[in-house]
């Protein structure tokens, strides 16, 4: 993975069962765990357009995130499910970017899917990417840029995909509840106030520590803070 330059990160948003992944079950509802009604399809489309993302770029470090958020789902990641989704599709006729592809399976919250798809692109690489895109709900990309803001990442080296949006009748709701979301974030950039911390508890069945602490000090000062509320240092992708 020494050579990949660029990360594209693809959100997960329920944990498609095992053996459920093939083109055709995984368009249904009773293939998911944690999903609204008719959501399949729609999140097999990010899965597709990361992978055909990453299909036009070599240098690209694929990563589907997302953790073991469902207990009904049992310890199994959103990411899995993702990954596996991929290579039941036979990638989409873009094979080789089977062996750039990866699972990210600690992230409960697209904060962290973001954040924690940055530590293990370090992680795989030894550096920080040049470009990071994210693909996934198209209602989501002002909170996405909230998250770039919170964490200094430079601008114009983000690039948000917004794949499709939920239809009918789901389209307001989704984009109500996304509006009461946003305005939390802006308030709580680190996302470590108590809305939020119930969220990742929640979302965290298993009580999982993510592995991406010792990749970078700087790293871990800005963990110890998302901890503790204690943040003193740099972010380690600034100069």
């Amino acid at each position: 993975m020494e050579t990949q330059k660029d990360l594209i990160i693809v959100p997960g948003h329920g944990v498609c069962k095992a053996g459920l992944t093939t083109p055709n079950m995984a368009l249904l509802d009773s293939s998911w765990v944690g999903i609204f009604p008719g959501e399949g399809p729609f999140y097999v489309a990010h899965a597709e357009r990361g992978v055909r993302l990453a299909a036009e770029k070599a240098s690209a470090l694929l990563v589907f995130s997302g953790g073991q958020t469902r207990e009904d789902a049992g310890p199994r990641s959103e990411a899995e499910g993702y990954l596996e989704i991929a290579k039941d599709a036979g990638w989409w006729d873009c094979i080789a970017v089977k062996d750039r592809a990866v699972k990210e399976e600690y992230a409960r919250d697209s904060f962290e899917n973001l954040l924690f798809g940055l530590a293990l692109f370090r992680q795989h690489t030894g550096n920080w990417p040049n470009m990071v895109t994210v693909c996934g709900w198209k209602f989501k990309e002002k909170r996405y840029s909230l998250h770039r803001q919170a964490l200094k990442w430079p601008k114009k080296q983000f690039r948000y995909f917004g794949v499709n949006d939920p239809t009918g009748d789901e389209l307001p709701k989704a984009l109500a509840g996304e509006k009461a979301k946003v305005e939390s974030v802006s308030r709580d950039l680190f996302l470590v106030g108590s809305e939020w911390v119930a969220q990742r508890e929640l979302r965290d069945p298993f009580h999982r520590m993510h592995p991406y602490r010792g990749i970078d000090r700087d790293l871990d000062g800005l963990f110890d803070f998302l901890d503790r509320n204690t943040f003193t240092g740099k972010l380690p992708w600034l100069p």
